[in-house]
């Protein structure tokens, strides 16, 4: 539902890509500045409300790869090294938008986060550019709205962050 879309005269194939909006009563921005990258980035998300995560959108290189979002009930921390006590939550491929532009990751699920509960979160690449921000300290609020609070974390290859503090873009 929403506002009707008319598409210009088209003599060829085109696609066209809508995006739902956020139930969210809040809005949080999350800076695109970018600055480092490598395959993923590791954080963590605090509840202030009982919320869903069910979707990432992502600063990727152009170009197609496949993405993976993995979760776990409580802080990444420590757990940044293997995937021991990971929940993959599902995997997909999309072609990036380019740095500085988020690109929409067309994956479905449903991830709860009660209120006052961490859940760490990965969104990584199998191969290609994650592009995210240098932080100042791990485990610091990197953004923040009135349902929860992103923390800075981890960058890095495939379940081998050790680059920090990483922000995640997206």
């Amino acid at each position: 539902t929403g506002t009707t879309f008319v598409t210009p005269s088209v003599n060829t194939n085109t696609t066209f890509y809508a995006e739902a909006a956020s139930a969210s009563t809040a809005s949080m921005f999350v800076s695109l500045a970018a600055g480092n990258s490598f395959l993923g980035n590791m954080f963590d998300i605090v509840a202030l409300q009982n919320i869903e995560v069910n979707g990432f959108d992502m600063n990727l290189a152009a170009a197609a790869s496949t993405v993976e979002v993995w979760y776990r009930a409580g802080s990444y921390t420590g757990f940044n090294l293997s995937n021991a006590g990971w929940t993959l939550a599902g995997t997909t491929t999309v072609t990036g938008m380019g740095s500085g532009i988020l690109t929409p990751v067309p994956m479905s699920f449903t991830v709860p986060v009660p209120a006052g509960q961490t859940y760490g979160f990965y969104v990584t690449q199998t191969s290609g550019t994650t592009y995210y921000t240098n932080g100042t300290t791990v485990g610091a609020v990197w953004v923040a709205n009135s349902d929860l609070q992103l923390l800075q974390g981890h960058g890095g290859g495939y379940f081998n962050l050790t680059n920090s503090p990483r922000c995640f873009n997206g």
